[in-house]
């Protein structure tokens, strides 16, 4: 799991009012080297929660001296944007979990892939799609989901329910 899919979930379980952002867990990291696209990290900038993100990439080890206050006029600033990507797209948590900073709830991560499934009682949508609830579906804050393939390429959830689009 990289840190700029960290930085996009949270917890949905029934009753926790502030499930963001998870903390990491993490039994085993690795740093792969991506290649650098200004223009990406650059337009993800506004798009993220740069405190939970700074939190994240200290508490990996992997803070790579970014501030703790996102600088101005980063658009311009190569230096810092190559920092941002490679906390954001090198780094990556293999195996661990993700806590709920208010319930205590773990999800676990396995291979990179976190798993955000719920069990039906622990549901906010419970019984919302009728019957058996809905709990085999995903549950990241719809604010702002993107996630990337381990192959590299972009995917956006679509429109209809379980569409997912490449």
């Amino acid at each position: 799991m990289k840190l700029l899919t960290h930085n996009m979930l949270t917890s949905h379980v029934k009753g926790v009012t502030k499930g963001y952002p998870l903390l990491i867990k993490a039994t085993e990291v690795k740093v792969n080297e991506v290649e650098f696209n200004s223009q990406f990290v650059s337009r993800m900038i506004p798009k993220l929660e740069w405190s939970a993100l700074v939190q994240a990439a200290e508490g990996l080890g992997h803070l790579e001296d970014l501030p703790a206050e996102l600088v101005s006029d980063y658009e311009n600033n190569e230096e810092f944007l190559k920092k941002v990507h490679k906390v954001l797209l090198e780094v990556e948590v293999v195996e661990g979990s993700l806590q709920c900073p208010e319930s205590g709830r773990e999800f676990p991560i396995s291979r990179g892939v976190p798993n955000m499934l719920l069990n039906e009682d622990e549901d906010v949508f419970s019984g919302a799609f009728g019957p058996g609830g809905s709990s085999s579906r995903l549950t990241v804050s719809p604010r702002r989901l993107v996630s990337l393939h381990p192959a590299g390429s972009v995917w956006r959830w679509g429109r209809s329910r379980n569409k997912v689009e490449n």
